[in-house]
């Protein structure tokens, strides 16, 4: 159903096929090192932002080095309780089979006309179904890439919220999501159930839904007053709308499972344009500029220090970045969340708090020329060093493994069936995370992050295929009155793919970001303890 808000993705020929009449090509040569500027570009930041960051640092201390840190104490109020400990077995499962039924009716009047292996996609039967539960041939499946790795997890959030806000926990609501996912693989799609999706549908579909429930449930908390304003409730139902039904239908019957210690966030949002510094093919002779006007939400929830704040569920810290472009045919520039699954606080010191333990994380990446998604699950620690009085370091470092799909934004064109080609490679994905934010006084942020995956051929059904993409960024954040504030991003991409005897590909982009934004109450959110 989220298929028909999405653009069609434009056609620009094969990113991995040969053109006509092109010989293979055995000998893979590197582009020149001249033909990197993004690259060499990152690293001359990066090594100037260090040697800043050095300068201040060591200048700040010699101004303070006679006092210590004089953190405030943070409030910790008490909010209003849950409600109850009851949940409904029953509500999540009729309701899932209700979304399932009018998806499936939806599907069948809109893409009636969908046809795969001669079949019509979505006019499934009691054979076809009995025919998937029999066989259980699973396969990667040649739906586009934002189907895939966007409206599939936002279905299963879906399908993740309407059990969350019947009263079940983190776990049970996520068996929940794969159940349903399962039954749509057996009842709702004639073509053959994709492994893929139960990745995608199930899994990264869990951490948004629970990312998006708290999200709304915050929202009702910070209004002011016995009743949550009207504006509230919209956003909160904007938010999660699963949740949004079953609180206009049992009020506060289901809210469980929530601290009542208010946890420590940060957030802002964005508004602003893009400018590509280069978006460069390295088949290409010439390079692309690009111009977007561009939104952006970020909001970190549950940053350690706070004292009587624990991580005893999971999420209880999450980070989660949104990105939304002006582009018809890319709109969804990026939805990336990273939230600690199991784990605790590490051992308090005077200067640091921090938290370890086991991360799942959910990254969908769409730049122009080239994109990259992964369900994953790591080990890692968020931690915040007070370095000085009124210089903050907040940062996470995370390495893991997950299953992923990274490929060019081109489509191959559709075979006499009309059934579509993947332009996309699957596959096991390594993957590493490391993102820091200094923050001076409140008044300035900083903040770096550097990010790594490699689509193996493990797991695939193109096992000569990999990717190795990288994407880095740096911005800069000044507040000038108030919660507002204006700054710069930079972000750098690189793609490079080999698929067998078939010539690498190599792509390259910088963009540059202007935006003003406005801040949460935190500001930038540096803990005070």
């Amino acid at each position: 159903m989220l298929l028909a808000l999405m653009p069609p993705e434009p056609d620009r020929g094969g990113p991995h096929e040969i053109e006509p009449g092109e010989p293979e090509q055995s000998d893979r040569r590197a582009p020149p090192k001249s033909d990197e500027p993004i690259v060499r570009l990152m690293r001359t930041a990066t090594r100037w932002t260090w040697v800043a960051l050095l300068l201040m640092s060591v200048s700040l201390r010699m101004a303070g080095a006679q006092s210590d840190p004089t953190p405030r104490p943070t409030p910790n109020p008490a909010l209003r309780a849950d409600t109850s400990m009851r949940r409904s077995n029953v509500l999540p499962v009729l309701e899932t089979a209700g979304f399932l039924t009018l998806l499936s009716a939806y599907d069948r009047t809109v893409h009636a006309a969908d046809v795969q292996d001669g079949k019509k996609v979505y006019s499934t039967t009691l054979s076809s179904t009995w025919d998937h539960l029999r066989r259980q041939t699973w396969v990667h499946d040649q739906d586009p890439f934002n189907v895939n790795q966007f409206e599939h997890p936002y279905q299963g959030a879906t399908m993740y919220g309407l059990a969350r806000s019947s009263g079940h926990r983190f776990w049970t609501s996520l068996i929940q999501a794969n159940a349903g996912s399962f039954i749509w693989k057996m009842a709702g799609e004639t073509d053959p159930p994709s492994l893929n999706d139960m990745i995608t549908t199930g899994q990264a579909g869990s951490l948004l839904g629970e990312a998006l429930y708290r999200m709304s449930d915050l929202v009702l908390r910070d209004a002011r007053g016995e009743k949550p304003h009207r504006l509230h409730e919209i956003l909160a139902g904007v938010l999660s709308p699963p949740s949004a039904v079953n609180r206009r239908a049992f009020g506060e019957r289901f809210r469980s499972q929530l601290s009542d210690t208010a946890p420590v966030t940060s957030w802002q949002l964005r508004l602003g344009a893009t400018a590509d510094a280069l978006s460069h093919d390295y088949a290409a002779p010439v390079s692309l500029l690009r111009h977007d006007a561009a939104a952006e939400f970020w909001m970190s929830y549950g940053l350690p220090g706070l004292p009587g704040y624990d991580y005893a569920r999971p999420l209880d810290y999450f980070d989660v970045q949104m990105s939304f472009l002006s582009s018809a045919s890319n709109p969804v520039e990026n939805v990336m969340i990273r939230g600690l699954l199991i784990g605790r606080q590490t051992a308090q010191r005077a200067r640091s708090r921090g938290i370890w333990g086991l991360y799942g994380s959910y990254d969908y990446i769409s730049p122009y020329l080239f994109r990259v998604s992964t369900t994953a699950l790591s080990l890692g620690t968020t931690r915040q060093y007070w370095l000085v009085p009124g210089l903050a370091l907040q940062g996470s470092l995370l390495g893991g493994v997950g299953y992923g799909a990274a490929g060019s934004t081109t489509v191959i064109p559709s075979t006499p069936t009309n059934a579509a080609i993947r332009d996309y490679h699957f596959g096991i994905t390594p993957q590493a995370l490391a993102t820091a934010r200094l923050i001076a006084s409140d008044r300035i942020m900083l903040d770096a992050g550097a990010r790594e995956y490699y689509v193996s051929g493990l797991g695939s059904d193109d096992t000569r295929g990999s990717e190795t993409i990288f994407r880095g960024d740096i911005g800069l954040n000044v507040r000038v009155v108030g919660d507002h504030a204006f700054g710069v991003r930079f972000v750098a991409s690189t793609r490079n793919a080999r698929y067998g005897k078939l010539p690498d590909k190599r792509f390259s982009e910088g963009a540059f970001t202007f935006a003003y934004s406005f801040l949460g109450p935190r500001r930038f959110g540096a803990v005070k303890w």
